[in-house]
């Protein structure tokens, strides 16, 4: 409850009513861990990448601690609704149950100055975990999805959730976070 009540008042200060489910609102809270404590958040990645590292996201982790030691802390993003009033409008399948792909999302960046998009699949998985496997950007030679959590010029974000199959069985279920960073 207590935890609740926490995130809760953390987002009540914007006095706009958020277009964002309370799990999204966590996912954006988590990213802005990351983004105002970097030096702090290398230590989650290097415990990620010992307990729970893919091999590639191992050899890859060290790069993106490097960064976050090295990283001054940045301004938290702002929740953007109107992004999330388009993103409702895409939903991320089409009419066939296609899968969302990065390139079902390059709409966004057209009536804005600049924006990034990072999309995850996950089933049973934490924020945490879901935003060091974006640090990590593990078989990502330009570490584009790094770069977007991580872009100073960038103020806002907007998230999406898609599920796909039954939540409650980890094996039958996709979800997608898009996250969209966008400086407006």
């Amino acid at each position: 409850m207590k935890i609740l009540c926490a995130i809760l008042l953390l987002y009540s200060a914007n006095s706009k009513p958020t277009e964002h489910s309370l799990e999204e609102l966590n996912f954006i809270k988590e990213v802005n861990l990351v983004r105002q404590h970097p030096k702090e958040y290398a230590l989650y990645v290097k415990e990620y990448a010992l307990k729970w590292g893919t091999p590639e996201e191992k050899a890859d982790a060290p790069e993106a601690i490097a960064v976050l030691e090295k990283m001054k802390p940045l301004v938290p993003l702002k929740v953007a609704n109107q992004v999330r009033k388009e993103l409702d409008s895409h939903s991320g399948v089409d009419s066939l149950g296609r899968w969302v792909n990065h390139g079902n999302w390059k709409w966004l960046i057209t009536p804005h100055k600049s924006a990034g998009e990072n999309i995850i699949l996950s089933c049973k998985n934490t924020y945490r975990n879901m935003v060091i496997r974006h640090l990590i950007d593990a078989g990502i030679k330009d570490r584009g999805h790094r770069h977007n959590m991580l872009n100073p010029s960038v103020n806002s974000i907007s998230v999406r959730r898609i599920v796909f199959g039954d939540e409650s069985k980890p094996f039958q279920c996709r979800i997608w976070w898009i996250e969209e960073y966008l400086e407006l």
